[in-house]
């Protein structure tokens, strides 16, 4: 389990050259203002199955062809914004080659009903562009979650 008040350039980085790192849940305190790409240039998580992130919005996260090549396991929870509205699901999904289950736990409070619809369906849309269709489970809660920066 890792919690950090934010990340810096290679945080990210460093820990995808864990070898036997298998499970990673990362909390991260503050807001995201800047995409957090997970790439295969220094390492590629070679061992990870599950991967479990709080962030403030999951539009800054992206994955990159060669990552995470054994997840089978990604949740996702956030709270909802005013700008969550398009594109709320995190960008190359499809890279994730072993992906069984897809879950999103997201705080709404204040969000209205336009908005839940097209955050579901923008996830929904990623996981399709998957070559094996995972699982996706979307829960949306009626207040923000306490874990997260607001």
């Amino acid at each position: 389990q890792l919690q950090v008040c934010e990340l810096l350039n290679d945080g990210v980085g460093i820990l995808s050259e864990l070898p036997v790192l298998v499970h990673l849940d990362m909390d991260i305190r503050r807001a995201v203002d800047k995409m957090i790409a997970i790439c295969a240039g220094r390492g590629t998580f070679p061992a990870l199955k599950r991967f479990s992130l709080q962030i403030s919005s999951m539009t800054y996260l992206d994955f990159q062809a060669g990552v995470m090549p054994k997840l089978q396991r990604l949740e996702v929870m956030h709270n909802m914004s005013g700008s969550d509205q398009n594109g709320a699901a995190p960008a190359g999904i499809e890279h994730l080659l072993a992906l069984e289950e897809l879950s999103a736990a997201i705080g709404c409070e204040g969000a209205t009903e336009p908005t839940k619809r097209s955050t579901e369906s923008a996830l929904r849309s990623a996981i399709n562009m998957h070559p094996s269709h995972p699982r996706v489970t979307i829960r949306f809660f009626r207040r923000n979650l306490k874990f997260l920066p607001e």
